[in-house]
């Protein structure tokens, strides 16, 4: 029980700092014609690009065995946020096929726990 928790602990903690560098991102993009933002972001995109392009390729696969031993995971919120993420920075074509697959796969499960939630 103390493994899965650290292993959960450990899995939203990852989750919610890909968050953050959204909302970081998201500020440079929004205020980039007003204060010139456009160096700043490239080089936010050039730092996290290999990080996120790869958890892009394995998200699904450690998202299933979670699953698999925990059961439902609640974590569409958090995973839709870093897809969003992912969107903006890949450059890979199998990266960015991999976080349409999951964001896809993701959307498709909210929906079928949506209709089956009193």
């Amino acid at each position: 029980m103390e493994q899965t928790r650290q292993v959960l602990d450990d899995y939203f903690a990852l989750l919610w700092c890909f968050e953050r560098i959204r909302a970081g991102r998201e500020s440079l993009v929004r205020q980039r014609r007003l204060n010139g933002t456009g160096p700043a972001l490239r080089y936010l995109d050039d730092m996290i690009r290999w990080h996120v392009e790869e958890w892009a390729r394995r998200w699904a696969r450690i998202r299933h065995l979670i699953q698999q031993h925990i059961g439902v995971l609640d974590d569409h919120h958090s995973i839709r946020s870093f897809c969003h993420l992912a969107q903006g920075v890949f450059t890979e074509p199998d990266a960015r096929q991999a976080v349409t697959d999951l964001l896809n796969d993701i959307e498709a499960e909210a929906t079928r726990q949506h209709r089956t939630d009193p």
